[in-house]
């Protein structure tokens, strides 16, 4: 490659509440990446002002358009410090050299407005990041407030006047490349991109944290020679818990398994499928914890043979899949899992992981089953994961779409 692709700044224009705004993950990923090739990233926050410790301890990639403030309190000014941030972005932007690209994530319509702007004016890539449509800020019917007017109006103007300019559109998902190939038919670069991107390497660090520290009752199963079962996150949608242990209580009752399952449930209806597992008869295998802290996780799934990943539903379909899987896969464990949102483009059955269509009680038993009972087949799909993670999540492999190449913009494209 030549030497004029390297040692670019590549721009993240994008607000939110200081330090670092909810794409946190996901930045901090991209200049990781983005390091690994010669380039540097700048997220350029127009808007909240931070507070003074906000903006010390902030990574230096991050570049506040307003000065720090002893208190950020939100009043009737709020607006007009917002519209004297974007000014400031837009300044800097101007000023700057040797921009690769800017990318946007996000429907917002005056960082859009912004970047289109600068990017015409300094012929440099304008880039839109989507992940989803949004739905969670704007309610219709009685419910709906001003504020929900202005978010609405807000995405359908970006879509209208900002996203169809966009050089490039990646978005998280089947649905949304479906809606923006629809929306767009003359668009000639709209992609899907990785949805969650890790530190393989970071992650591997952490998989040999000692877990010694969590003192809860039953801890030490983790340590049995009997297969163990992990879930580690939310349990706010149980219905896919359900499915799997409806699946688990018919094994151990039919095959008189011995097996334990382990939750490390963050939030949700705990007590739901507390009440469940008892009802079903499994309290001797099924084990439930207190959040850890999420540096453990990693080395959780260390020890487990088999890792779960239940079905979330439609609800996240527009966000692709869940970002946990990422690190599910990066493991080196046995996944087992249902065909819900885009799970196929990542999860091949019989290859990386025993994935089942949804609500197939029968095939998903029997999926669960072979884990419990093939340890050769655990280490396989585990060993084919790792390989899944390392060529598409880790953030140094996940970035050089944004770099150097393009997917195919096909519905139908999948990494197997």
């Amino acid at each position: 490659m030549s030497d004029e692709i390297f040692n670019k700044i590549i721009i993240i224009l994008s607000a939110g509440k200081p330090p670092i705004g909810s794409w946190h993950q996901r930045i901090k990923m991209f200049n990781l990446g983005f390091k690994a090739h010669n380039h540097n990233l700048m997220h350029l926050v127009p808007y909240y002002p931070p507070t003074h410790e906000a903006k010390s301890i902030s990574p230096s990639y991050i570049k506040y358009c307003l000065k720090p403030v002893k208190n950020r309190k939100r009043n009737l000014l709020t607006p007009l410090v917002a519209c004297i941030g974007m000014v400031k972005a837009v300044l800097i932007l101007l000023r700057l050299d040797n921009i690769k690209f800017i990318l946007v994530p996000g429907l917002n319509f005056a960082q859009g407005f912004a970047a289109l702007m600068v990017s015409k004016r300094k012929n440099i890539p304008f880039y839109a990041e989507i992940a989803d449509e949004n739905t969670h800020i704007f309610r219709e019917g009685k419910s709906r407030a001003f504020i929900d007017f202005i978010a609405k109006y807000n995405q359908l103007a970006y879509e209208k006047y900002i996203l169809k300019r966009a050089d490039k559109i990646y978005v998280f998902s089947t649905y949304l490349l479906d809606k923006y190939n629809r929306m767009f038919p003359e668009h000639k670069d709209i992609q899907l991109t990785v949805p969650s991107l890790i530190d393989i390497d970071y992650f591997d660090l952490l998989t040999k944290n000692s877990i010694d520290g969590i003192h809860q009752d039953n801890i030490e199963l983790l340590n049995s020679n009997y297969p163990k079962i992990v879930y580690a996150g939310a349990c706010n949608r149980p219905n896919g818990l359900f499915f799997f242990l409806d699946a688990a209580a018919k094994i151990k009752k039919v095959n008189g398994m011995i097996f334990y399952v382990f939750f490390f449930f963050v939030y949700g209806d705990v007590d739901k499928v507390k009440v469940y597992c008892q009802k079903l008869g499994l309290n001797e295998n099924v084990f439930f914890f207190s959040p850890v802290e999420s540096k453990l996780i990693p080395a959780i799934y260390s020890k487990a043979d088999i890792l779960l990943l239940p079905e979330q539903g439609n609800i996240i379909a527009n966000a692709g899949f869940p970002g946990k899987t990422s690190e599910l896969l990066a493991s080196g464990k046995a996944l087992i899992a249902t065909e819900f949102s885009d799970l196929k483009l990542y999860l091949k059955n019989n290859e990386n992981a025993l994935i089942s269509p949804i609500g197939n009680f029968a095939e998903y038993k029997s999926n669960l089953y072979r884990l419990l009972t093939e340890p050769n087949l655990r280490q396989k799909l585990g060993n084919n994961a790792r390989i899944t993670a390392k060529k598409y999540f880790d953030a140094k492999e996940g970035v050089k779409e944004y770099l150097y190449f393009n997917k195919p913009a096909d519905k139908n494209f999948t990494y197997w």
